[in-house]
């Protein structure tokens, strides 16, 4: 009887302290979700080298230009703690070939503190290993919040024709652009593409 008494006494101890430490469990669990393990000192661009990187990855200078807007003091960038930078993902579109979704971004912060103020452009990296597909399709892109950037991309690869791209313009949180392909007198069909994902940026 008394083997029973200290069973029961045990299992209603035990249970008391599972009910009291279920929710810092849980706590601590949601704060390691909202943690984005990114460097304290991010790489930081000028207006001329975003500019510059912009017209490296196909975008026409005119139109590099006019989505960067007139180039701003360098003191006003400083005093804002403000600069330009790239943050990209990578897509398999099948084993042997993989495309790079980009993005050129207007960030702030200061104190170990930043994160995205802008997307300016997007850009698709179809190169891989001296091979590159055209595409014809979107991707899509939405700045839901100040760290995080949604894309998708959906659309059909093809190994040779002829390729025109359009939009690609710049959001504000809570805003959402898409970056768009055509292919004329295609004559070989590689590989359908969906693919969905977030690119994390900052610290807060």
């Amino acid at each position: 009887m008394k083997a029973k008494k200290i069973i029961l006494t045990l299992c209603t101890i035990c249970s008391f302290i599972i009910l009291v430490n279920s929710p810092n469990v849980k706590a601590e669990e949601k704060s390691r979700t909202n943690c984005l393990t990114l460097p304290k000192n991010p790489k930081k661009m000028t207006y001329d080298e975003i500019l510059s990187e912009m017209i490296k990855d196909g975008i026409p200078k005119e139109r590099a230009l006019k989505l960067l807007g007139k180039k701003p003091d360098i003191s006003l960038l400083r005093s804002e703690n403000i600069w330009y930078t790239t943050i990209e993902d990578t897509v398999t579109v099948t084993w042997a070939y993989k495309v790079r979704p980009k993005f050129y971004i207007k960030a702030e912060g200061g104190h170990g503190v930043y994160f995205i103020r802008q997307v300016l452009s997007a850009s698709l990296d179809r190169s891989y290993h001296g091979t590159s597909k055209l595409f014809s399709g979107n991707l899509y892109y939405n700045l839901e919040s100040r760290t995080r950037l949604y894309y998708r991309l959906d659309g059909d690869f093809y190994d040779n024709g002829t390729i025109s791209i359009s939009g690609g313009g710049g959001v504000g949180i809570g805003q959402w652009g898409s970056l768009n392909f055509s292919v004329s007198y295609s004559t070989s069909h590689y590989k359908y593409i969906y693919k969905t994902g977030y690119i994390y940026y900052g610290r807060i």
